[in-house]
């Protein structure tokens, strides 16, 4: 039939060779700049747009919006994020609130 001497037209692909190339696919490219993959945590599934700041700017960055916040206003939008994950960041960039804030006043 026509069905068959079409697919014998196409080459064979070995199954490793499909295998390797769904592999390739999904691996990520190594992070910018010599750093390290795992510098901080990310959430599972994603990954940074850009490259992360380093552990004091972090520190700084998230005093300087926790000593702004204020009381939600209407049509205002919040991200809240896994209390998990704070502790791991706060570890990570060795963020301590309370002793941030007694340094501040």
């Amino acid at each position: 039939s026509e069905d068959d001497a079409e697919s014998d037209d196409l080459p064979e692909q070995a199954p490793e060779a499909e295998e390797e190339d769904s592999a390739a696919a999904i691996r990520s490219p190594p992070p910018p700049n010599g750093t390290s993959a795992s510098s901080a945590p990310d959430p599972p599934g994603t990954r940074p747009l850009h490259p992360r700041p380093p552990p004091s700017r972090q520190r700084s960055d998230v005093a300087t919006l926790l000593t702004q916040s204020r009381r939600p206003r209407e049509g205002e939008a919040y991200f809240l994020m896994d209390k998990t994950w704070w502790d791991s960041w706060c570890g990570h960039v060795d963020f301590f609130y309370d002793s941030v804030f007694r340094e501040a006043h």
